[in-house]
């Protein structure tokens, strides 16, 4: 429940405790000057000495043990960041902002439940101030009041924090977990406990965040400062949650264990730890090609599989839950071949692969968004009848190659093959014996291979690696 201070009764208030000020001077007492003021007919709510009196100033990142009613003293330009406010107690608190001690009528007034969140962003109290009219700039810059009463004598922890900058919650002193209410995350790394007094549920742990900036969570049991991660995960889509192991769970409930939740980011964001949610089941078969694959939020698919993927349904505490049967189908075989001169060796096929030698080559051809495309490749030499005709008068292939590998040359039969270092030195001299020879060599360098015929003689270099 919210309820907002209306014009008439801000500046009654304000101008009352102006009048009081003058009116009623040095009173001895906050008794004498509240009867002071009665006299003068202006009414005091009950609490006037208790707000009068309140002598704790509030700021950001207030983390106190509550056992009765406390008062704060602000000034609305120091809360205009907005305001989340933590309350973890078996009973819930009454949270009220008064712009004066004379006004009974609050700003804000909202109840909070047992361990529970309330948030108000910096252009909802910006819209208190514009509701206030004339008195919204003078409100700004004037002391208000702020109460926290917890109901029935309950005691807890209050945490009150700006709307964006989160508790920076250590392993020294970890925040609860609870379900359903925010927990806002502006520092790199923030630890959560939850210890369970009952039978746990399965639950679920959504991170939300507006540009889907990543999150990585870990969870540990024992001690917070555990380096034994029993499960882990990244998040970054908000509409995704992430559902630990029920079997961690009930494991830490029966052995009394405590579980922490780690979690570490670069951005600004908020957890919500859901339980009990229901659950929606769905079911798709389907078949993709080899290369497309199935691309959810986190994670992409590419052989075929059973994935099950969550979706969380937003105001419903509901998840989907959809399993996909994923085949992927292969693609059918297609066949290339290709003569190639050794001076055109090494070439690029297709812009994907690079063919530095003859022979038969498997190829997948990938192209994004596109099915794959599976080529046998078959490269050859063209064919050699004399050292005149055409331009391929010796094929020599690799041209580049490593020591010990084979290196194929193609020639007539009868020509004399020779192997030359670059320094003159002769290391082979053969007579082809057939259209085609191999030979390798031990030692690295660059090399002359030369193929001699009565009709003339030519030559490549070739390079040992």
């Amino acid at each position: 429940m919210m309820t907002l201070l209306t014009t008439s009764k801000a500046s009654a208030g304000i101008f009352d405790d102006i009048i009081g000020g003058i009116l009623c001077r040095n009173p001895k007492t906050c008794q004498e000057e509240k009867e002071c003021l009665e006299t003068l007919g202006i009414k005091t709510p009950y609490f006037y000495c208790d707000c009068k009196t309140a002598s704790t100033p509030f700021s950001y990142g207030t983390d106190i043990i509550v056992n009765d009613t406390i008062w704060f003293t602000a000034k609305l330009a120091d809360i205009k960041k907005g305001i989340t406010a933590y309350w973890f107690s078996t009973g819930g608190v009454h949270f009220d902002i008064f712009p004066t001690c004379t006004s009974d009528t609050s700003i804000l007034s909202v109840n909070i439940g047992k361990n529970s969140a309330y948030n108000l962003s910096s252009d909802d109290i910006q819209a208190k101030l514009d509701a206030a009219g004339s008195m919204g700039s003078i409100a700004e810059q004037m002391s208000v009041n702020i109460r926290v009463a917890p109901k029935n004598g309950a005691s807890g922890r209050a945490i009150f924090t700006s709307y964006n900058e989160g508790h920076h919650s250590t392993c020294d002193y970890p925040m609860p977990v609870h379900y359903k209410i925010p927990y806002v995350l502006s520092e790199k790394d923030n630890h959560y406990m939850l210890t369970y007094t009952a039978k746990p549920k399965p639950m679920a742990v959504q991170w939300i965040q507006n540009k889907k900036e990543p999150v990585r969570v870990e969870l540990t049991k024992g001690s917070c400062a555990t380096t034994e991660v029993v499960a882990s995960v990244v998040l970054s889509d908000s509409t995704k949650v992430w559902i630990p192991d029920m079997s961690i769970l009930q494991s830490a409930y029966d052995n009394k264990d405590s579980l922490y939740f780690h979690f570490y980011t670069e951005a600004v964001g908020r957890v919500f730890f859901i339980a009990p949610y229901k659950t929606v089941e769905n079911t798709i078969d389907t078949t993709m090609c080899k290369g497309k694959g199935l691309h959810l939020a986190e994670q992409s698919f590419y052989a075929s599989t059973t994935v099950l993927d969550t979706f969380y349904i937003s105001r419903t505490d509901s998840i989907l839950f959809t399993t996909y049967n994923l085949t992927i189908t292969k693609p059918e075989a297609e066949y290339d071949t290709m003569i190639v001169a050794a001076s055109e060796l090494p070439f690029i096929y297709k812009d994907q692969a690079v063919i530095n030698k003859y022979g038969n080559f498997p190829i997948t051809i990938r192209e994004d968004g596109e099915c794959d495309r599976e080529i046998q490749l078959h490269v050859k030499a063209p064919v050699v009848t004399s050292l005149i005709d055409g331009e391929n008068k010796l094929c020599v292939v690799p041209t580049i190659a490593n020591t010990g590998e084979n290196i194929q040359v193609q020639g007539p039969i009868g020509a004399q093959m020779q192997v030359y270092s670059l320094l003159g030195e002769q290391v082979m001299n053969v007579t082809m014996q057939e259209n085609t020879t191999t030979f390798s060599l031990s030692v690295a360098g660059h090399y002359i291979v030369r193929m001699a015929t009565q009709k003339g003689q030519t030559q490549t270099r070739i390079f040992i690696k």
